[in-house]
């Protein structure tokens, strides 16, 4: 089945994370803003973690994030924002796969044909690997 395509323009989605760098026992913040870019008022928009992996493909839980309730955001007027925070605690086996860990994003529109994506976004954060004393 095709996706129809949603009845406004779509909203902004941007995705900023506390720490470039990680290591274990750091708490990553993801901070997610959610923009009116268009010139009409938004209702029906409804932010959703999509997934939250490290590098050896392993899907992690959030430490804290958004109630269900703090998820559906109120009516965005035009250029108006709407922000919301998630944080995951980095663990020895991120450190262990290296590379990064990504949180992936999306705001949905809910309209009476059901619930269409209209923007996305991804927070990536690099994870230091700690390398033992007398390794090389």
């Amino acid at each position: 089945m095709p996706w129809a395509k949603p009845p406004v323009a779509l909203p902004g989605l941007a995705v900023a994370s506390s720490h470039a760098l990680i290591g274990a026992g750091d708490l990553l913040t993801v901070h997610v803003y959610v923009f009116n870019s268009t010139a009409s008022p938004l209702s029906g928009l409804v932010l959703q973690s999509q997934s939250l992996t490290n590098a050896g493909m392993e899907n992690l839980r959030f430490a804290s994030c958004p109630s269900v309730e703090e998820l559906a955001l109120p009516e965005l007027e035009p250029g108006a924002f709407e922000s919301r925070t998630f944080t995951y605690r980095v663990t020895e086996r991120d450190t262990s796969h290296g590379g990064l860990i990504i949180a992936a994003l999306a705001v949905l529109m809910d309209t009476p044909e059901g619930l269409f994506k209209v923007a996305e976004a991804d927070a990536l954060a690099e994870v230091h690997t700690m390398e033992l004393a007398g390794s090389s």
